[in-house]
């Protein structure tokens, strides 16, 4: 039986940033799928809230150079 673990948000910005770099794991990538699928956030919202946290992260500039919504959503399939 495998055993899924629900992450907080600031797991979430992790994996999100590690989407974003292209440095995430098969096993991150559906850890971080099937979170945003239980997520009570409508999709846009989280996204909203994932880059807003990434972009203080990253900083503006390096975040604009990873950030491509087209690539992102093929990546994850939206």
């Amino acid at each position: 039986m495998d055993v899924i673990t629900i992450l907080k948000f600031e797991e979430m910005v992790a994996l999100y940033i590690k989407i974003l770099k292209k440095t995430i794991t098969d096993t991150e990538l559906e850890l971080f799928k099937y979170n945003l699928e239980i997520s009570c956030c409508v999709p846009n919202a989280i996204f909203f809230n994932l880059n807003s946290e990434a972009k203080k992260i990253l900083g503006k500039k390096e975040w604009s150079k990873l950030y491509n919504v087209i690539k992102l959503r093929q990546f994850l399939n939206l």
